[in-house]
C-alpha cells in the first residue's frame, strides 16, 4: 500500500502536464484491459473500480496494480524511470529503491527518513499544487456517503480531524506512514516483519485500530 501513495503523486503530476486524463475509461488508456467502459482511471486510483465503479471501496491491490501499464502509456517511460523523475529527485529521497516486481501497487522499499523527506515535500508543494493535492488527500465521495480513501491514500476522521495515511506490509517488513496534514503532523515507523500493519487489519482502512497511532493521538 505505501507504494501506491507514490503511485498517485506520478499520477496526478501527470495530470497537471496534461498526460493523463485520470476521469478517462481505462479501455481508452490499456488496450488490454476488457472491462467496462464505466471504469475510469480515477475508480483505479480510488479502490473503487470493482462492483460498480465509483461506489464501493474495495482494496485490490491487483486492479490497482493495472495504473502500472496506464503510466507508462501515458508518459512513454518505465514505471520505475517515473518514479525516479516524479517523486525520488524532487523530494531528495535518497535510499528509496525498486525491487524485483514492482508495480503501481506494490514493490518499494523506503527508511523513515526518506518518508519523512516526502512528508515535507508535500507539506511543501514540491510534488503537487495545492489542488491535486487535496483531491489526493480527500475522502472519495459516492452517493452513499464518503469512503475511507482518497487518491493512492487512505483518508479518515475522526472528531473532527482528517487523517492521511498508508501503511506496507510484507513477510520480512512493515510501514506505518501516518499524517495529520492540516497540523502538520505525521508518524513514520518501519519495522522488521509485519507487526506494524497485520495485527490491525489496517486495509478495511480504520487507522484507530493500530495502537500506535492511538498512542501518537493521545500524545499530540
Amino acid at each position: 500500500n505505501l507504494t501506491e501513495a507514490f503511485t498517485a503523486v506520478v499520477a496526478l503530476r501527470l495530470e497537471g502536464r496534461g498526460e493523463l486524463r485520470l476521469d478517462a475509461p481505462v479501455a481508452d488508456l490499456d488496450p488490454s484491459f476488457t472491462g467496462p467502459r464505466t471504469v475510469l482511471a480515477r475508480h483505479l486510483l480510488s479502490h473503487t473500480s470493482e462492483e460498480t465503479p465509483g461506489t464501493t471501496f474495495q482494496h485490490e491491490s491487483a486492479e490497482f496494480a493495472r495504473l502500472t501499464r496506464i503510466l507508462e502509456n501515458a508518459s512513454g517511460k518505465k514505471f520505475a524511470d517515473l518514479l525516479e523523475e516524479e517523486v525520488f529527485r524532487p523530494a531528495h529521497l535518497l535510499s528509496t529503491r525498486a525491487t524485483a516486481g514492482l508495480s503501481a501497487a506494490t514493490g518499494l522499499t523506503s527508511n523513515a527518513s526518506d518518508l519523512a523527506r516526502l512528508e515535507a515535500a508535500l507539506n511543501g508543494d514540491r510534488l503537487l499544487a495545492p489542488e491535486p493535492l487535496r483531491r489526493m488527500t480527500s475522502p472519495t465521495f459516492t452517493p452513499n456517503g464518503f469512503l475511507p480513501y482518497g487518491l493512492g491514500w487512505f483518508v479518515t476522521w475522526s472528531a473532527g480531524e482528517r487523517m492521511v495515511w498508508a501503511f506496507g506490509e510484507s513477510p520480512e517488513a512493515s510501514a506505518l506512514f501516518f499524517r495529520l496534514p492540516d497540523r502538520g503532523l505525521a508518524l513514520i515507523l518501519i519495522a522488521e516483519g509485519p507487526g506494524l500493519s497485520a495485527p490491525f487489519h489496517l486495509s478495511y482502512g480504520n487507522p484507530l485500530r493500530s495502537s500506535f497511532v492511538l498512542s501518537f493521538l493521545r500524545r499530540f
